[in-house]
């Protein structure tokens, strides 16, 4: 193996800076010194109306030339407690000759799952909205993702610079 030339080593920092992430949460990002002015503002707009509205982290990841906005929803522990008070409630109110627990757990789970996706649904469709009337007012050009992983519900934002 041959020892690298000075053009080598120098090319490979620059490669290592270019594919540098910085992960923060999006107050750290409102505060990050080297993000442009107009960056800042559009990301303190979007938070001053999010952060009283709802709890769920958002986080901002910072490359060279792209910033991307994400938040999650795991609706798991809401889940299966929606599902335990169901199966609780159903034991009382229905004969037990009428439906095995199968039958009610697997009722108590459609009815809770499609409660709270629709509200999780409802709540990102919220915020993607507010995002986005943020995103153009500033002139940011973006692409979105947004979609359940399992039980967790994401929203993915790529604005590019």
């Amino acid at each position: 193996m041959e020892p690298k030339t000075e053009i080598q080593k120098e090319t490979q920092k620059e490669t290592q800076i270019m594919d540098m992430e910085i992960t923060l949460n999006i107050e750290n990002a409102i505060e990050f010194k080297l993000l442009r002015d107009d960056i800042k503002a559009a990301l303190k707009e979007f938070y001053g109306w999010y952060n009283w509205r709802y709890v769920l982290p958002v986080e901002v990841v910072l490359g060279v030339d792209y910033m991307e906005i994400y938040t999650e929803y795991d609706i798991t522990q809401e889940l299966e407690s929606c599902e335990k008070a169901c199966i609780e409630q159903a034991k009382k109110d229905l004969p037990a000759e009428e439906f095995t627990e199968d039958d009610i757990a697997q009722g108590c789970y459609d009815s809770c799952m499609e409660d709270i996706a629709m509200d999780t649904n409802s709540c990102f469709s919220e915020i993607s909205h507010k995002l986005w009337e943020v995103l153009d007012k500033y002139g940011f050009k973006y692409d979105w993702e947004m979609s359940w992983d399992y039980n967790v519900k994401y929203l993915r934002v790529l604005i590019k610079f």
